[in-house]
């Protein structure tokens, strides 16, 4: 990808001196030359960039990853897609600073490829004339426009050019001078909140920024908590948010700096795209809960014998050799009951498998896989979608069935915000039965 982003640069460049198009310093391309010093500083500033935060990386500015990191498998794929990403966004502030040329001029190519038989793990290929539109580690499509400070990357800022009140302090606000609703007379159970976070969660997946070690996530904050690391050592990446002292959830910690990192960017191929954020996760209903959203997620747990999936303990989920879910799995894990979906469609993919080897016994072990998965996907289109179960219980908004190749199937971002409400909805408690009906309460923090 890296030839087809000195390509695009050329063409600019061409492009800006055919135009001889003035910059704010009164400056255009002329030559061969000044193109190449232009080339050369982009790529050093990067460079400089990837090695000083190596250097802080080194001095021990990253903690142990937690569940919504995307360790261990943030696989080198996505991390080369981020950091091409990256690079094209440095590019972009640079061209817009220096020659004034605004980010819609930059030409964007679509690689085309030929329609597999199956369903790829990653999504493309779904759209013919747009292969990776919904695809992971692409963009997340949006309804509105970037609201970047400077177009490009800079977070927005007030009109006065000031920085943006903190937003711990709006919430705290509108939270304690907020009058508590009343209960709705029709109250929807758990199981109906476990179905929408199974359906939502299976089409975005949104990760920070990675440090070189996927085992860590970069820290933001001094390792107590009390405020953010100084400019000189924090990661460009990073985006805390301070805490007062009063605040009335956080004073008794003495936390006084929450670590936020920046979600990691995207692109098309071949388009250079600055800042956009990256959607791990495929935008179709897929299951890729449980598949996986790249080929090196799923090879672990498969058996790769008679089409089936390894089962954990108690035939509960998939997991590779060593006992360990993938990684869009860890989030669900944490929430018992948000395991039910999952382990369900697990369970039936091998019964499928199965019997399906029963009635083919000629079909090979990836044959008898993807023919289980895909009538598994079919399964879990329709019951929970195309029978309008979801939408008569929750939505009430009509689903649209008719296939339209122009409009883009990528996930928004305003969705993935939007539906993250339900998290309120999770309990502290829940009562559980054995098989012996013995009743035990469990507690867990979210």
């Amino acid at each position: 990808m890296l030839k087809y982003f000195f390509l695009l640069l050329t063409e600019f460049l061409i492009a800006v001196t055919a135009k001889q198009q003035k910059t704010r310093q009164g400056h255009s391309i002329h030559n061969c030359e000044e193109f190449n010093s232009v080339l050369k500083k982009v790529r050093f500033s990067v460079h400089e960039e990837e090695e000083r935060n190596k250097r802080l990386e080194n001095r021990g500015f990253t903690y142990a990853d937690n569940i919504f990191g995307a360790a261990p498998t943030y696989d080198t794929c996505s991390a080369n897609i981020g950091k091409i990403a990256r690079l094209h966004t440095v590019a972009a502030q640079y061209f817009k600073d220096k020659y004034n040329v605004p980010e819609d001029q930059f030409k964007n190519y679509v690689a085309k490829s030929p329609a597999p038989k199956y369903r790829p793990i990653d999504g493309r290929g779904n759209n013919l004339n747009n292969p990776e539109w919904g695809a992971s580690d692409t963009p997340f499509a949006r309804f509105g426009p970037k609201g970047y400070a400077d177009g490009v990357n800079v977070p927005k800022k007030a009109l006065s050019g000031a920085p943006l009140p903190n937003p711990r302090k709006i919430v705290e606000e509108a939270l304690t001078k907020a009058t508590r609703a009343a209960p709705p007379p029709l109250a929807y159970g758990v199981f109906a909140l476990m179905t929408v976070l199974f359906i939502t969660h299976d089409v975005h997946y949104q990760t920070a920024v990675q440090p070189s070690d996927a085992e860590k996530e970069i820290q933001c904050c001094l390792d107590d908590r009390s405020k953010a690391l100084p400019a000189s050592l924090s990661h460009p990446s990073c985006f805390p948010i301070e805490i007062a002292k009063n605040d009335t959830l956080y004073q008794q910690g003495g936390v006084g700096c929450i670590s936020l990192v920046r979600s990691e960017r995207a692109e098309y191929t071949d388009q250079v795209q600055a800042g956009e954020i990256m959607n791990r996760a495929t935008s179709f209903l897929d299951l890729s809960l449980i598949y996986g959203n790249h080929q090196s997620e799923l090879d672990p747990i498969r058996l790769y014998s008679g089409g089936l999936f390894r089962m954990g303990r108690n035939n509960l989920l998939p997991v590779d050799s060593n006992g360990k879910y993938i990684p869009s799995m860890r989030r669900f894990t944490m929430v018992p009951m948000a395991s039910i979906w999952p382990s369900l469609f697990a369970r039936n993919h091998n019964y499928l498998a199965q019997g399906l080897a029963e009635i083919n016994p000629q079909w090979d072990d990836e044959t008898l896989f993807q023919e289980a998965r895909r009538i598994n996907i079919a399964l879990f289109q329709y019951n929970l979608i195309t029978s309008k179960a979801v939408e008569a219980s929750i939505s009430n908004i009509p689903i649209k069935e008719e296939y339209d190749g122009t409009r883009n199937a990528a996930t928004t971002l305003e969705f993935s915000i939007a539906y993250r409400m339900a998290h309120y909805y999770i309990h502290d408690n829940m009562l559980w039965q054995d098989e012996n009906l013995n009743e035990k309460r469990h507690h867990w923090a979210h």
